[in-house]
Order: C-alpha cells, then structure tokens, then sequence
C-alpha cells in the first residue's frame, strides 16, 4: 500500500470516531504497517527488540498481571510506572524469564524465550546483593573472570572491567569494599552503579532494571538515569526496560516509553511525551502545573479514574464487563483492521491474540498533529512477513521445534547457545570461586569477635583447668574440659554456618539465574576454601588450653587436635544443612539448638546410661564420636592416675585396699600411697568407647551425608523459590 492509499485508510478509519462517554473508543485509526522498523533500511543495532504480548502471571491461586502487552526497542528507555502491587515487579521477573507465565508471549528479536536465551538477558533487581567484604573492583573482577568466556585472556577480562569502572564512574570506590548493614561501604548510588556494572560486564544488548533508583536521594537518581540515558541507551544503543515508582517530572521525561500499571492492567502504553493527550481524550485533564508522574499514580489510586482506565477490578468477575478505554481502544483498532482485511477477531475483547501471519499486535497511543489516535504496532515475525506464511514455511525458516528439559521450546537456532552453556569450564569455575570464597569468608570465620572469643575462653578455660591433678579426684575434671572443648568447637562453626550463609546464598542465587556457573563448582569451591579457615580458630585453642590444662602430653596432642577439627568440619556440615533447607533464619536457629541440646544429652557425659530403648539414639549424636575420640586420646594404657584414699569408684583400687589390709604392706601399698588407676580402667569404667577408626569414618560420613543434603536443598527444594 502506498503513502497515498495509506493516508486515505486512515482518514477513513478516522471519520467513524465515537466519543469515550458514548462507549466507544477515543479517536482511534490503524495503522496497516507490518513493522515497528523497516528491515535492511539502517545497520544492525547492538540492541535488542523486545515485545510481550498479552501477558498473564497467576500466584498463590490469583491472577497477578492480566493480559498485559508492550515493546521496547534499542536505544529507548521503556518505564513500566505504577503504585506499589501494581505488578512492575512481576513483570520484570516474567520478562527476565524467572517467574513462569500463565498465558502470552514474550519474543526478543523475534525469537521466543527459551531457557537458554535467559542468560543473554541482563536483569539488575533492586536489592544490591554483594559479598559484602569485597571490594568494588575485587566483585567485578571475580564476575568477569567466570561470566566472561574462556576465549578471552585474563587480561582482556580485567580491561573489560576497567572499563566498566570508567563507563559507570567508579574509580573514586574502586578500592572500597561493597558493605551491609554490618560493614561499612559502598553507597547507595554506588552500590547500584556497582549492581549495573556487574550486568554491563558480558556487553547484553537488553538490560532489566528493577527499581534502579529506590533508595536513592533525588540527585543520585537523576544521576543514574542520566548514566543510563546518555552511556547505555544512546551511545551504546541499548534497549533498558525499567521498572519506577514516582519519578520527578525531570526524571520522568528521560524515557521514550511508558508502560502504566494498575491493578495488574494496562492503563497505558505509549509515548511518554503523549501520555497526558491520551488522558484529556479520555476526560481526564492534568494542570499544568502538575509532575505528570504524580498525575499519573493519583489516577491509577483513584477508584473512580482507574475504572475508565482499565474497567472493573479483576475481583468483580461475575459482573457484565464493562470495556476500559484502552479495550475500546483497541475493540476499534481490531474492528476497523477486521473490515478492512475482511478478517473479524474472536474471542473476548482484551485478550491475547496473534494476526495470522504469526504478528503480534501491540495497541501504543499516538498523537499525531491533527488527530489524536492509537496505532497497532506489529512486531513482526521474520519467520512471518506474509499473509501466505504456512507451517511448513515457518517450520523450513527455523527448523524443527524441539522440548528443552524444561519444557520450553526451543529450536535449531538455539544450538549455538546450548552448545556453550556456561561461558567457562566447571575446574576454571571452581579455581576462580575458591579464591573468591576463601577472601570472603575469611573476614567472617576470622572476624575480630571470632578471634577474641577463641582467646579469651582459651584464657578462661585454662584459669579453671590449670594443670589437673593425676588423681581420681581429678578424672571428673578431664572429662570435664573434653566435653567443654568438644561442644564448644561444634557449637560456634555450627552456628558461623548457620547466620553467614543465608546472605551468602541469595548472592549465590542470583548470580545463578543470570547462568554465571555450576552450582556444583560454587558448592565445592565453598568446601575447599573454608577447610583452612576452620583449623585456625581451634588451633589457638589447643595450644593454649591443652598445655595448660596439663592433658595427656605430645603423644596424643595431634591426634586431639586432629578429632576437634573433624568435629567442627562435621557441625558446620550440619549447619550448612539445616540453612539450606529451612530458610527462615529464626526457624533455622532453633532447630540447631534442638539438634545441639540433643547431641549433648546423647553425647555420653550427662547421662552414661541410656535406657536400652533410646540406646540406639547416640549413634546420631555428632558429639558422641568426637568425645569418644578425645578420651582414647587422653586415657591411653600408659596413663596413671592415683587412686582416692577413701571410697574409691574403681575396682583396681578397691582390689589394692582389701590386698593391703590383709598383708599389712606389700608392693601396692595403701590406696594414697600406691594404688594406681590406668587408662584402660578409666575407659571401662566408662562404659567403653568406638574405635578411632569408627570415630573417624563416622563423622567424615556425616560431613559428607550433611554437604550431600545441603546441596540437594539448594538445587531441588528452593528451586522454584528462586
């Protein structure tokens, strides 16, 4: 269709315009075009085309996003704008490709969204989630190293990130560390400069931005915005979609597009600087003097406005529907469209819905000069650029469409992305990993506080244990400081598991969903790298105490010393566990505690005698095979101890006394001149122990059934959660 015939088509369609109030649509006319851009007229953009057509997200039982549509392309910033329950987020996560849609399409360059093309797209969430005790420059460098491909040299990775600190202005905290609410650091605007530039690092052409300015003092969100308009979108051609409250009306006219959100609907779709002509049309007149953004959230509150903008609340289903302005809107574009294709469109009015050349129809506001007026913008297919376009063309131009493992479709031209899943090796993921793990979580295993309770119980310990008497009397002690010592180092790498992972884990989480690197690599790289911090704490220990305490020499010092750290390594398994699978933290303490408090009552040195019916339960004691070990260790066959002079508990004694009264003397001599005690006689009186070797296999076993669990819980139970 030429200029000419085209220009007459609309004027045509324009003529039969009936006013809003009347219950017709507000000034519409088609406009039949087969595209939002002429294909071949300009070079390729390094951005992407993203469209979503009628959109629908159901949670809990109950529709969150309701047929919602719209396009963003390269260079222009979309704002999806809206109050709070509206559905921005929701529908940045339906994009980005982590919340599951109910019905509708989401296409990027045409392309349907696959598992695999996920990870092309850059999604910046509104929590700034950092390792809190790196540095700016140390979280981008870490990232480039395992999201960059393995192509690339070292080198080239760490210029790329030099250059991401330059785009983004970051030199001045380059060197400072990213910070929590414990630590100190980083900014909020440099945090989320930081959170983009993390994004920014694998070149994406379509970058999601969830509330980038949340947080933000006024002039740090303009700031943002202005990096984000002038750096990204115009000089780099990026397609930005964006997710914002209440911008200021300077902030709000940076966007090209606008996308108003109420109640889960469309209100809005268009350009921003014709948003208000779209309102006057329909009845609702902004002063002048008025920030539109302001305007535009009073509207989508008010009960009485946000009905003419999308029609009844989704609750009132069981009433006759009564069209919104913009489903009259769009009734008029696809009645007109239907006459003059003689096509008519079934189904309801609002659904989704695809043209029969495989286009989809997106209604966008457009105020023309002399006619105020939507268009239907195609976001054409290029499988599709014909009325006569069949399956079995479609099926030739793409080949044949295949399941993924998700269930998702994919299809010969995702074979490129699905041949190089992870952009680095699973042994270069681990090694980079390690390293990150190990600087990270130094500074919480080896934390001041940490330190300083190591040494001064050390000090305390060894003040109440000072050089035991080799004596029956002090038998009860030395049992004592064992137990003390092995409830204490599982007690406290128990519990730094317990209350340092939970945060670790949403940092894990999220650089998982962009496809950073194996679960698998994380998990043994975290393994690995804690092993050295775990041995310093306890080593302090024993030196001090074990020596001042006067126990059984260099003979079992090291085998000591071995047994605490396997006991530790096995209760941070536990803890390690008990957070990966119950995410409540308050939750998560207090089945520690019950599996701590349990341990100790089962462990062997409250109650010996266990009742033959909960006999069985020690075995699953943690405590029970790290104290058994100690007291091999510390009462061997060489050690003697001197018997009480009176009521002795032990029948070596007993046996001494009788022996002595009958000869009056002899070699053993009354019980506090002679009688000895063994170690031997020691463990018997006891009760026996396990073997070193059972202790040893024993809690090497639970270490490694409790990591085995953990990981399973990260990767199956929480999946969907995350």
């Amino acid at each position: 269709m030429g200029e000419r015939e085209e220009k007459t088509e609309v004027n045509e369609i324009s003529q039969r315009q009936v006013s809003i109030a009347n219950g017709g649509p507000a000034h519409v006319h088609a406009v039949g075009r087969r595209g939002s851009r002429a294909r071949g007229s300009t070079a390729k953009p390094s951005g992407s085309e993203m469209t979503f057509s009628d959109v629908c997200v159901d949670a809990g039982g109950k529709r969150i996003l309701w047929s919602v549509s719209g396009k963003a392309v390269p260079g222009q910033m979309l704002a999806i704008m809206g109050p709070s329950g509206a559905g921005k987020t929701t529908l940045l996560n339906a994009l980005a490709g982590q919340t599951p849609i109910s019905s509708g399409r989401v296409l990027v360059d045409s392309r349907r969204m696959s598992k695999k093309m996920k990870r092309q797209v850059s999604y910046v969430q509104q929590a700034d989630i950092f390792f809190p005790n790196l540095t700016l420059r140390e979280t981008l460098r870490y990232s480039a190293l395992i999201r960059l491909p393995s192509e690339l040299s070292i080198r080239q990775k760490l210029n790329k990130v030099e250059e991401i600190i330059t785009t983004l202005r970051l030199h001045d905290c380059a060197t400072t560390r990213m910070g929590d609410a414990a630590v100190r650091g980083l900014s909020g605007g440099e945090k989320k400069r930081a959170n983009i530039g993390c994004e920014l690092l694998t070149s994406p052409s379509l970058i999601l931005l969830d509330e980038p300015t949340s947080g933000l003092d006024s002039t740090s969100a303009l700031s943002l915005l202005e990096l984000l308009r002038s750096q990204l979108a115009s000089q780099q051609n990026k397609t930005i979609v964006m997710s914002i409250h209440q911008p200021s009306s300077q902030m709000y006219y940076m966007f090209d597009k606008l996308l108003l959100l109420a109640k889960g609907k469309t209100a809005y779709f268009g350009p921003v600087r014709q948003a208000m002509s779209f309102f006057s049309s329909v009845g609702l007149h902004c002063d002048l003097q008025y920030n539109p953004a302001d305007y535009m959230m009073d509207l989508v509150t008010n009960d009485d406005s946000r009905k003419i903008l999308i029609g009844e609340d989704p609750k009132q289903e069981t009433r006759p529907k009564k069209l919104s302005a913009w489903q009259r809107a769009l009734q008029w574009v696809r009645l007109s469209r239907g006459e003059r294709e003689g096509k008519g469109e079934e189904g309801e009015v609002g659904e989704g819905r695809t043209r029969g050349n495989g286009n989809i129809e997106i209604l966008e506001y457009d105020n023309s000069p002399s006619l105020t007026s939507f268009r239907a913008v195609s976001a054409v297919n290029p499988i599709a650029t014909s009325e006569e376009s069949s399956p079995d063309d479609i099926t030739k131009e793409v080949g044949p469409v295949t399941m993924d493992d998700d269930g998702s479709e994919t299809s010969d031209e995702d074979s490129l992305v699905r041949e190089r899943k992870w952009p680095t090796s699973w042994w270069w993921q681990v090694c980079v990993l390690t390293v990150r793990t190990f600087r990270q979580s130094r500074f919480a295993i080896l934390s001041p506080s940490n330190i300083f309770l190591a040494v001064a119980l050390s000090v305390v310990a060894s003040l109440c244990w000072f050089q035991l008497p080799e004596t029956e009397k002090g038998l009860t002690e030395r049992f004592g400081i064992l137990f003390f010592t092995i409830i204490f180092w599982s007690f406290n790498p128990l519990f730094i598991a317990l209350t340092t992972f939970p945060s670790e884990r949403v940092v894990v989480n999220k650089e998982r969903s962009s496809g950073s690197y194996h679960l698998s690599a994380y998990y043994f790289a975290k393994t690995i790298s804690e092993m050295p911090l775990i041995l310093f704490l306890p080593s302090i220990y024993m030196v001090i105490v074990y020596w001042a305490a006067g126990l059984n020499g260099w003979s079992s010092f090291f085998g000591s010393w071995f047994f605490i750290l396997c006991s530790g390594f096995m209760a941070q398994s536990l803890g390690l566990f008990i957070s990966a699978t119950v995410t409540n933290r308050s939750t998560a303490i207090t089945m520690a505690a019950l599996c701590v408090l349990t341990s100790m009552l089962l462990g062997g040195f409250y109650v010996r005698a266990l009742p033959f019916w909960l006999d069985w339960a020690k075995n699953f004691s943690f405590v029970t095979y790290g104290y058994d070990a100690l007291l091999q260790l510390e009462f061997t066959d060489d050690r003697r101890f001197t018997c009480n002079e009176v009521a002795s508990s032990y029948p070596s004694c007993n046996a001494t006394t009788v022996l002595a009264g009958y000869h009056g003397s002899g070699s053993g001599g009354s019980p506090g001149d002679g009688g000895v005690i063994t170690g031997a006689d020691v463990i018997r009186e006891y009760g026996g122990v396990y073997p070193l070797y059972v202790c040893f296999l024993a809690m090497l076993g639970f270490s490694v059934l409790y990591r085995l669990l953990a990981y399973l819980s990260l990767r199956h139970l929480h999946r969907h959660a995350h």
